[in-house]
């Protein structure tokens, strides 16, 4: 994709739409879940990343782009639309007063912008809400680096897309080449807003019982296999209900006893290793660059807890567990998980191969596919009351770990080189997240910290990059 180098006009709201947007798209039950639950802050689940360029960008340029962009992919200009009613579940729906100067931004440090400072800034950004009323996501361009270049800001509520869903709609707003075309095609249609009574009850009616249906003719389908084959299908069932109780269960508490408060407060920091080594590190053992990467995080957990003169016998983490296939844009197709890390060794291999172990166990849970389904159901229950229910589980998580396959090869956005793709994923009740994007050879680590739960957050970083070091082989 190209970007013409003329002037736009000034930020400000769209020209009237041309197209027309079909269809019924509704928020799957977990992203319902997670979209009820933030009525406490501390369950936000909003995505925050930094782009960092080797030189400035000319803001009329990114605007121009970002336009595109969000004429390209639908969801940009979507908000949440909320049945009253509760019949069917929220639906996407694009935004009559869509205005792009409402979700970018030109901001600056004054031209000796330091990396700490910047890291407060996003951190800062991150911790206000977005506009439920609007499309979920904000782009902030900092200019006045001290290296003299700039910052793209990105924030984006969980439930517009995951993690790998980002990175494709980053590289759909970025170029493998440096140079600007003139000759861009021109300016698509923006979408156009919904036909009116598409949010009436008759239509909430009309989907529910659509659903239904399905939902039956998958029972029947059900039956008529078991009916064929009883033997299996006991042994099926009973694998999928002991799967259950591992998945489903509800957790009382973390397991570490010095990073069990939380609060409302956030603290970035951030540091880079290297793809490769970490990718042998993971083959070492025969495993791979997130056994090495979950491995790494658990190390320093326990390190941070011998410097405070505590014990940690294990650790919960909640890992995704993608659900992605080809062809699949933004959205999110991932299912939440959590393992429990057996922390009583210091030896960077052993530790690799327990986190292989439990990683692999939870990707192949039967009861993986009963997630999305019971999160559905939990949407008839009152906000106040799931809220509540949600806190007290959520903060049973220790620690949150992502791993998301970048772009292998550089790229560009409006001529510029991007030089850095720092992920920052939600805390959502947990201690700390540590999220890692990879891109043209090396790993870039976020790391999101509750300063409440981690006294020391730039000490917990120093432990990170420790226990990277060990994983890695270095000294």
């Amino acid at each position: 994709m190209t970007v013409s180098t003329s002037h736009q006009p000034p930020i400000g709201c769209d020209d009237e739409p041309m197209s027309s947007c079909a269809g019924d798209d509704r928020m799957s039950g977990l992203d319902t879940l997670v979209w009820n639950i933030e009525t406490d802050p501390r369950l936000r689940s909003t995505v925050t990343a930094i782009f960092s360029f080797d030189e400035p960008i000319d803001p009329a340029d990114l605007r121009h782009r970002l336009d595109r962009v969000s004429r390209l992919v639908p969801r940009m200009h979507q908000r949440v639309v909320i049945d009253p009613l509760a019949i069917a579940p929220p639906r996407w729906e694009v935004d009559p007063d869509f205005c792009l100067g409402v979700h970018f931004r030109v901001t600056t440090l004054g031209g000796q912008g330091t990396p700490r400072q910047l890291h407060d800034l996003t951190a800062a950004i991150s911790t206000q809400a977005l506009d439920r009323s609007r499309p979920l996501w904000e782009f902030t361009l900092v200019r006045g680096l001290a290296d003299g270049g700039c910052a793209l800001v990105v924030k984006a509520h969980h439930a517009l897309t995951d993690g790998v869903g980002a990175i494709e709609l980053m590289l759909e707003l970025c170029d493998r080449e440096a140079s600007l075309d003139p000759t861009e095609p021109l300016m698509p249609p923006r979408p156009a807003p919904p036909p009116p009574g598409s949010g009436s009850i008759d239509s909430e009616l009309r989907y529910e019982a659509r659903r239904l249906l399905g939902a039956v003719a998958r029972t029947i389908e059900l039956v008529t296999d078991a009916a064929a084959d009883p033997i299996d299908a006991a042994r099926r069932l009973g694998a999928t209900i002991s799967s259950a109780r591992r998945v489903l269960t509800p957790v009382s508490g973390p397991q570490s006893g010095i990073i069990d408060k939380r609060s409302l407060d956030l603290e970035f920091h951030s540091f880079t290793v290297p793809l490769g080594a970490m990718k042998q590190a993971g083959h070492r053992v025969g495993g791979t660059v997130n056994d090495a990467f979950i491995a790494a995080i658990a190390l320093a957990i326990s390190d941070y807890h011998r410097r405070f003169g505590a014990s940690l016998e294990s650790l919960r983490v909640s890992v995704p567990v993608s659900r992605r296939v080809e062809g699949d844009g933004v959205g999110n197709h991932f299912t939440p998980g959590r393992i429990r890390l057996d922390t009583t060794t210091d030896d960077p291999d052993e530790m690799m191969r327990r986190t292989h172990r439990e990683v692999d166990l939870l990707r192949h849970e039967p009861a993986n596919a009963l997630i999305d389904p019971a999160a559905g159901l939990l949407r008839l229950i009152p906000t106040v009351l799931l809220t509540t229910i949600a806190s007290a589980l959520l903060g049973g998580i220790d620690i949150a770990a992502s791993n998301i396959a970048g772009s292998p090869v550089p790229l560009h956005l409006c001529g510029r080189r991007l030089t850095a793709l720092i992920p920052f994923g939600p805390l959502v009740g947990c201690a700390t997240n540590i999220t890692m994007v990879s891109f043209d050879g090396t790993a870039h680590i976020g790391v999101n910290c509750d300063p409440a739960a981690i006294d020391d957050p730039a000490g917990f970083t120093a432990d990170l990059r420790s226990a990277f070091r060990k994983v890695l082989g270095e000294r």
